[in-house]
């Protein structure tokens, strides 16, 4: 979370390009964005990973199974799109 690419370079083109960013900003302008965007990211790691593991427990093995295949089908046609074009 901390360290991921995407993340990173997805704000970095909305704070360029929507132009975010006036010429008079302070360093305690920035510091305030960059945590806000850590607690941001963090909250929704929170969410998502306690959604998946209070969910991923009522579901029956089946589910389970089809439910990562599904998931591992989209990652695999992602990578090959990526690779791709």
């Amino acid at each position: 979370m901390i360290a991921n690419p995407a993340t990173i370079l997805t704000f970095t083109a909305v704070i360029v390009g929507l132009n975010l960013v006036p010429d008079l900003a302070s360093p305690s302008d920035g510091a305030l964005f960059i945590v806000g965007v850590f607690a941001g990211s963090g909250l929704w790691w929170l969410v998502l990973s306690t959604a998946g593991g209070t969910l991923g427990g009522r579901l029956p093995p089946a589910a389970l199974i089809w439910t990562r295949r599904i998931a591992g089908g989209v990652l695999i046609a992602f990578g090959l799109y990526a690779l791709l074009w």
